[in-house]
């Protein structure tokens, strides 16, 4: 599938499909990394049960958490690395309701970060310590 306007540009959908397996083929040990399926289509009373199930507005296209590395004996390096990365279609930028999640988690001490093209990904997940 590709984009009506340009079918040289990868839908949001490809570039999620090309990132993962690039993450299953190189992920770093004890790496946890989910998709959470926010964008699900539905009408308003699938859209009030996922709510009440507790649905993020805005929240990323990925989950990626890892241990943190321990250089001492404080409970903070115990603690998990949270990765929250949300994946566009090139050209595209985050909504209004996901810089709002961005600030939420951010608040809490998770990362975020996004990018709109398959190289940016791979080297920002590089940089990070998520992949080889």
């Amino acid at each position: 599938m590709t984009r009506r306007g340009d079918p040289r540009k990868p839908t949001e959908f490809q570039l999620q499909a090309a990132v993962m397996d690039y993450i299953r083929l190189n992920k770093a040990p004890d790496l946890v990394v989910m998709h959470v399926p926010n964008q699900q289509a539905s009408g308003p009373r699938r859209g009030a049960y996922l709510k009440r199930m507790g649905v993020f507005p805005g929240a990323s296209d990925l989950l990626l958490i890892k241990r943190r590395p321990r250089t001492g004996p404080t409970m903070y390096e115990a603690m998990p690395q949270v990765l929250w990365l949300e994946l566009k279609a090139p050209g595209k930028k985050p909504t209004h309701t996901q810089k709002l999640f961005e600030m939420a988690v951010l608040h809490v001490g998770c990362e975020y970060r996004w990018a709109d093209n398959f190289d940016e990904t791979i080297a920002l997940l590089k940089r990070g310590g998520w992949t080889r």
